[in-house]
């Protein structure tokens, strides 16, 4: 990926990117947004140093129309979502057929965590590939809503701390 992407104003087609964020290049998911027509596979990568979800919105990702392909990655640990103080509800991330390692820390107004936790039921079992599972400091949670249809399937570890 060309460092300062953003900075190609008359670039026309982009095929087949590798966007690593954040690191020594300094690339920024903002950058994106600026990239217009990009066409086939987009791999964007080290997605942990995504600071919030308004620099995610300038990617402007769904105006992207003609990435067929679409491949998002973190790093070692996979995913974790936390520090979110004015949310009310989880993601629905159920069906992330590799997400092995999920973090949910600090997420202060969640008081339960819905169905819609597990993502849009489908033939697939939620959380199908998942090992570790960390829920850390949300004080105001009082419920768990359990599909009973085998989510879980490979859950090794359970962890929840206040």
């Amino acid at each position: 990926m060309p460092l300062h992407l953003s900075k190609l104003k008359s670039l026309q087609v982009l095929v087949g990117v590798k966007f690593l964020l954040g690191g020594g290049g300094g690339s920024r998911m903002e950058d994106l947004g600026e990239v217009h027509n990009l066409y086939g596979s987009l791999s964007i990568l080290e997605l942990q140093n995504v600071v919030d979800r308004r620099e995610a919105r300038k990617a402007k990702m769904r105006g992207k129309e003609h990435v067929d392909n679409l491949s998002l990655g973190w790093s070692e640990m996979k995913l974790s979502i936390g520090n979110c103080k004015d949310c009310d509800s989880l993601p629905e991330l159920g069906q992330l057929p590799s997400l092995k390692f999920f973090s949910i820390r600090e997420m202060h107004r969640i008081t339960e965590v819905t169905e819609e936790f597990y993502g849009s039921l489908s033939s697939k079992k939620p959380f199908n590939s998942l090992e570790k599972l960390a829920f850390v400091k949300m004080p105001e949670w009082k419920q768990w809503h359990i599909l009973g249809s085998g989510e879980f399937p490979k859950l090794e570890k359970l962890s929840i701390a206040s």
